[in-house]
């Protein structure tokens, strides 16, 4: 699934959180491939991470802007 639709259908904190699968790895004998687990923990904290923070930048230029929860 693609990052924005897991965000937009709010399943975000079911399908990110976990351990990384890892990747697979050519042999370079030519023998196929062999798997590398992952080595990191992902965690997503909902709903903190369904958004994003608005830049200082921006909020310089528009004072009315309020930085989003938890950022």
């Amino acid at each position: 699934l693609h990052l924005a639709d897991i965000r937009r259908w709010k399943i975000a904190e079911i399908v990110l959180n976990g351990p990384t699968h890892g990747i697979d790895i050519a042999k370079g004998d030519g023998g196929g491939f062999e798997p590398v687990p992952g080595q990191w923990v992902r965690s997503f904290a909902s709903p903190r991470d369904y958004l994003w923070p608005i830049p200082q930048s921006e909020r310089d230029l528009n004072p009315n802007l309020e930085q989003n929860p938890g950022y």
